[in-house]
C-alpha cells in the first residue's frame, strides 16, 4: 500500500449523520466498521453509477467552504 497525504473532508451535520446511520444499519448486521470505512464504501458506489446519475448527485449538493469552522 503507497503513503498518501492525510485529508480532509467537509461534511454537513446532516451529511455525517447519514453515515452515523449507515454505520448502525451496518452493525445491526454484525459488521462494525468506522466513519472512514463507511464512506470508502460510498465511494465504491459512485463507481457503479451512470454518468447522468454521477452528474445528477454531484449537482445536488451545495459547495461548502473547506476548512474548519472558527472556534471549532
Amino acid at each position: 500500500m503507497r503513503s498518501s497525504p492525510k485529508i480532509s473532508f467537509c461534511l454537513t451535520d446532516d451529511e455525517l449523520q447519514l453515515v452515523d446511520d449507515a454505520r448502525i444499519r451496518v452493525a445491526a448486521s454484525g459488521v462494525l466498521k468506522n466513519r472512514s470505512e463507511i464512506i470508502r464504501a460510498a465511494i465504491g458506489v459512485l463507481r457503479t453509477l451512470a454518468q447522468d446519475e454521477l452528474v445528477a448527485a454531484v449537482a445536488s449538493i451545495d459547495r461548502l467552504v473547506p476548512g474548519r469552522k472558527p472556534g471549532a
